[in-house]
């Protein structure tokens, strides 16, 4: 079954500051989640009120996730460089 993807207003603002390449192929590996989420990690270390957030790598990229079984959802949070996305969480 598909799942949905619902992106969060956080998740839209990060993309928007992404180079508009990196930003499209995000989208499309994105997009993929939607028959298969065996690429999706749950992360080790989540601050307090981002329980349950998982990553998902997309080279050098980054998006962080909460995943839904029971509804079949993909709630977006967060997109950046790995480097940079874990800061500030």
């Amino acid at each position: 079954m598909e799942y949905k993807i619902v992106p969060t207003k956080t998740f839209e603002r990060t993309l928007k500051k992404l180079d508009r390449a990196v930003a499209k192929r995000a989208l499309a590996k994105i997009n993929k989640l939607r028959n298969n989420t065996g690429e999706i990690i749950r992360l080790h270390f989540t601050p307090k009120g981002l329980e349950g957030l998982y990553k998902y790598k997309i080279g050098e990229w980054r998006v962080l996730l909460w995943l839904d079984e029971s509804k079949k959802e993909i709630t977006l949070y967060r997109v950046g460089h790995r480097k940079e996305i874990y800061r500030n969480l």
